[in-house]
C-alpha cells in the first residue's frame, strides 16, 4: 500500500517504476469505490494521477493524456488511496500449477488487472477497469 495519494509525494523510494497494476480506491458516500489500471510504468502512471489532482499535466512521458480523474469520477480533493501489484506479487496458476506473472509482458500484466477487477466486482464494491 502507498497510502493517500494527496501525501505520498512521486519521488517516494516505495513507488515501483516497473510495471505492474495499480489499484486507487475512494470514498463515494458510504462505500469505497476502486479503479484498477495495468500500466507498463507504476511510477509514471501515479505521477500523472498526483500531476492531474493538481490540475497540472506533466510531459509527454508522464502519460498527460489519461485523464484519470475524470474517468474514475473521483474527487481530486477527496483521499484517494493508492496500492499496486508489481512483479512477484501475482502468480497465475493452471493444471495445479503456478507461477509468478510477467508484470513486463503487456498480456499478463492486463489478465492480472482482469482478475483484480473480478475479484473487486465479487467483493460488492463498484469497480472500474482502465487501460492505459
Amino acid at each position: 500500500t502507498l497510502g493517500d495519494v494527496q501525501k505520498t509525494p512521486c519521488s517516494n523510494s516505495t513507488i515501483p517504476r516497473d510495471a505492474g497494476v495499480v489499484r486507487f480506491a475512494a470514498m463515494d458516500g458510504e462505500e469505497v469505490r476502486t479503479v484498477i489500471v495495468a500500466t507498463p510504468s507504476i511510477q509514471k502512471l501515479y505521477r500523472a494521477l498526483r500531476l492531474e489532482m493538481k490540475g497540472m499535466s506533466g510531459s509527454d512521458e508522464d502519460l498527460p493524456a489519461l485523464k484519470l480523474i475524470s474517468k474514475s469520477g473521483f474527487d481530486p480533493r477527496q483521499p484517494i488511496e493508492c496500492d499496486v501489484v508489481k512483479s512477484g506479487n501475482a502468480w497465475l496458476l493452471t493444471d495445479g500449477r503456478g507461477r509468478k506473472a510477467k508484470m513486463d509482458d503487456k498480456t499478463e500484466c492486463h489478465l492480472v488487472a482482469q482478475l483484480l477487477y473480478v475479484q473487486e466486482l465479487q467483493s460488492g464494491r463498484t469497480s472500474k477497469l482502465l487501460q492505459v
